[in-house]
Order: C-alpha cells, then structure tokens, then sequence
C-alpha cells in the first residue's frame, strides 16, 4: 500500500526546503513516493532536488518549465502519483517521522476515505501554538456527524491523507489565485463516506514571513470566487 506525498516547490529559502525535504525522507513508513514538483525550471531549490532523486529512489522530481502556480503544480504530481493514498505538503513546512504511518493506520483501521491530524504553528514572536482537531470518526451519511467532521477539517489539504479512489480524479482549481486548499478539501469531503482524525499534532507550519497564504489579505485575490 503506497503512500504519494505531493510537495510544489516555488521560491523556498534553501534552509526551509533542506528541512522539509529530510522531514520527509525520515518517515517510519516505507511504502511511499515523494513527488516532487519544481514550479518553474528556474527554480533555485531545483539543485537541491535534484540531489534527493539521485540519492533516494522514492523521489520523482517533476519541472514544469515556466510558474504555473500551487494548483498547477499539485496537479501535475496527481497526474504522476501512483500510491493508493495521497498527502500533500508545502516545502516550508515540516512533518512529524511518524505522520504518515499514523495517518495510514487510523485511515485503514476506520475504514475511512481521509485521515487527518493536528498542526503545531510556529508563531512570529518564537513560540508556537496547537490546531488540533477532536480525536475520533465521522461518517458523513448524517448532517450532524457531517458537520462536526467539516469542522474538523479545518481548511488545510497538508495535514491529510486522502484515499485516491475516492478522489475520482478531482483537482485544484488553477483559476483560483487563493484557497485552493479550502474548495479541493471541501470537494473531497463531499466524496468521502468516513473521516478519522486524531488529535496529535503531525504537521509543522512553520514560520516564514513572505509566504503567500502568510501575507495580508486582499479582497481582489479573490476575482475568481470560489462561490458560485
């Protein structure tokens, strides 16, 4: 049973990228891809992954070869993943060793179509704060249950592991220029038959100033609504 984890890489401080990349390729799992997506042949991280593929087989790199943007480049590493689960992951960020066996066992154990754990953010001011969700399972058959498990979901697609049968083929909307992340989710929630998560903290957002869904918001960013 493989495991596909998507990383887009657009402009990452080189200290930021080495960090994810090795959170990444130290996972207590072995069945797994990560795949890779360099945002633009230009891209400076591109040396650094370049250096991951020759040392580690599970990488695919993928180029595209001008800016695309977060969707286009996540879609493309869709297009190439073959695990049966599928996990997504921003090169600033940092996953816990054991997130993605955690969120296997709980996803198969339940039954369940998406799995999902809590975050640790790293705050501007040094210290950090917990987004954790309720421990448990949610079908998502009855509107109660459906909404608390919605409420869980929070809004972010890098804390999850998805059932790739279940995604039917569903992609990021690249006409959006802001919350991708909220219509692919909301979209994969309405598929899913159950959802488990459980409340540990797996996921590290961490702090970088001039990242895109860190900078102020802007009403004009959202020209393309997400509403219809």
């Amino acid at each position: 049973m493989i495991v596909s984890v998507i990383m887009p890489v657009y402009r990452v401080p080189e200290p930021f990228l080495r960090a994810c990349m090795k959170s990444l390729l130290e996972q207590t799992l072995h069945a797994m891809e990560f795949v890779f997506v360099a945002d633009g042949a230009d891209d400076p991280g591109l040396v650094q992954m370049e250096e991951a593929a020759r040392r580690d087989s599970r990488v695919k790199l993928l180029v595209q070869k001008s800016h695309g943007g977060v969707s286009a480049a996540r879609n493309l590493g869709l297009d190439a993943a073959r695990g049966e689960w599928i996990g997504f992951v921003d090169a600033d960020d940092q996953v816990h060793p054991e997130m993605y066996e955690r969120l296997l066992y709980r996803a198969v154990a339940s039954c369940s179509d998406l799995a999902g754990c809590g975050f640790l953010r790293e705050m501007a001011t040094g210290s950090s704060r917990l987004d954790c969700p309720s421990e448990g399972v949610w079908g998502m058959t009855k509107d109660f249950s459906a909404a608390k498990a919605i409420a869980n979901a929070k809004t972010s697609c890098c804390s999850k592991l998805f059932r790739r049968d279940n995604l039917h083929g569903l992609r990021f909307d690249e006409d959006l220029a802001l919350h991708e992340d909220i219509v692919f989710l909301t979209r994969a929630l309405n598929r899913a038959s159950r959802i488990a998560f459980t409340d540990q903290p797996l996921y590290c957002v961490c702090h970088r100033p001039d990242s895109a869904h860190r900078r102020p918001f802007d009403l004009n960013m959202l020209e393309n609504s997400i509403w219809p």
